[in-house]
């Protein structure tokens, strides 16, 4: 789920792009398009300065891509989700991260987007939730280093 521009520091960081547990079948309209227009979005406000603490994942079964409709691939071996998500912290770069982040001074969005091939909206922020909702959907809890009251107040 790490795009591999992602990763550039080191050849060593580069190549962790490619193992399998990076890679989960996404139709082409997806991660060509608007899946891709988010990932540019958060590179863009790193190369300005900003950190990004980034978590995607995928849940349900069955997407459509070039294909057709499938809820596995490679003789039902791997899984097809049916959406995939994604929620992310931005803020500006600087030490002790967890001491800095006030409501204020940090981006943080959740998208969560149906895995496709005919997606219909362009636009990325057309897919935003909040991260309470990909946290309901999928028994994660981000940001639990937080106070509750900070973390009550990015999540919703």
């Amino acid at each position: 789920m790490c795009p591999v521009g992602d990763r550039s520091a080191s050849e060593s960081d580069n190549s962790t792009t490619f193992v399998l547990t990076n890679i989960i079948p996404q139709a082409p309209a997806l991660k060509q398009g608007v899946w891709k227009h988010v990932e540019d979005y958060c590179r863009s406000q790193v190369k300005a300065g900003w950190e990004a603490y980034q978590y995607a994942g995928s849940f349900g079964d069955g997407g459509k891509g070039t294909m057709g409709e499938a809820t596995s691939i490679a003789n039902g071996k791997i899984s097809v989700p049916r959406r995939f998500w994604k929620v992310v912290l931005l803020m500006p770069a600087g030490e002790n991260d967890l001491q800095r982040i006030t409501k204020d001074n940090v981006e943080v969005f959740a998208v969560n987007m149906p895995n496709n091939q005919d997606i219909i909206f362009p636009d990325w922020k057309q897919y935003k939730v909040s991260v309470r909702e990909i946290e309901g959907l999928t028994g994660l809890n981000f940001f639990s280093k937080l106070p509750t009251e900070l973390q009550n107040q990015l999540e919703n």
